[in-house]
């Protein structure tokens, strides 16, 4: 992408009867230099039903605003929310409906719309302790029981 400076300046200098005319002319600067590749903070393990805040952090080179692109790894997909200063920590809510491989992935883009290169996260999923017990153990131990209480 491009940004571009116009720079039109006419000048009249008017020196004894004398008209001087001043024409700058088109100044064109490329922004070529993306965002950093934004760094993803939150929770590491996570459940479904839950809601999880992530947040996204990056700097650009030019000092531009960024805005950021979320995959959530589910299937799902963020718009581009921003914008951020550079260099701001932006928020994100999510909440994952059924367990999977979850791979979070995040770029960024300045006010230029070039983009940067994608941040990965894997949150892992929080362990979840069976309600069902196996009958054979339940019993095991009150037998053990009554064998260290004698």
């Amino acid at each position: 992408m491009h940004k571009i400076v116009l720079i039109f300046v006419i000048g009249i200098l008017l020196l004894g009867g004398i008209s001087v005319v001043g024409i700058n002319t088109i100044k064109t600067m490329t922004d070529t230099n993306p965002p950093e590749i934004p760094g993803i903070s939150g929770p590491s393990y996570i459940t479904v039903g839950d809601e999880y805040i992530y947040g996204f952090a990056t700097t650009d080179p030019e000092g531009d605003d960024v805005y950021y692109f979320v995959d959530w790894g589910d299937g799902t997909y963020s718009n581009w929310i921003g914008p951020y200063y550079s260099g701001t920590e932006a928020a994100a809510h999510h909440i994952y409906a059924e367990k999977g491989t979850i791979t979070i992935h995040a770029k960024a883009k300045d006010n230029s719309g070039v983009e940067s290169d994608w941040a990965t996260y894997i949150p892992q999923w929080r362990h979840e302790i069976s309600q069902q017990i196996n009958p054979l153990f339940y019993n095991f131990i009150p037998c053990h029981r009554i064998i260290i209480e004698e």
